[in-house]
């Protein structure tokens, strides 16, 4: 018993459209290359701005180091304390409130006094103006 052969297959009619795609499906297949642009953006700026925040903070600890050593009652580490503060000091990782604090951290009380006096102030204190305020009694303070 042989088996009869089966016909081919019928030939199937293919209809192409000619009409352009819309935009949208042009671009999609470069969504995702996009995405990945965008979130590698991202990324890179984060990690940035953690360096540079990493880096700040370790230049605060190098100060306040610094700090402690140029107040030390050792004369050699007091010189060390004060060149680090130069050092510090010059630093573009330093903010103007960070330079503010070392000046003020690290000035000389007796040159403070003498500055203010030649200047015309009271020699008091720095804040103060005219002397000292007399406080009126609120009637709470006892």
């Amino acid at each position: 018993m042989t088996v009869p052969p089966t016909p081919g297959p019928s030939p199937l009619d293919v209809i192409v459209h000619t009409d352009p795609a819309p935009w949208w499906q042009t671009l999609a297949p470069y969504a995702p290359l996009l995405a990945a642009l965008i979130a590698a953006g991202i990324a890179w700026r984060t990690l940035k701005e953690r360096s540079r925040a990493d880096n700040q903070s370790e230049w605060w600890r190098r100060a306040q180091w610094a700090i402690d050593s140029s107040l030390s009652t050792d004369p050699d580490q007091a010189e060390l304390g004060q060149k680090a503060i130069e050092v510090l000091g010059r630093s573009k990782l330093a903010t103007d409130e960070e330079l503010e604090l070392l000046r003020v951290a690290t000035a000389d009380p007796l040159e403070v006094f003498e500055e203010e006096s030649a200047a015309g102030g009271t020699g008091d204190g720095p804040g103060v103006v005219d002397g000292p305020a007399e406080v009126p009694d609120n009637g709470e303070t006892r």
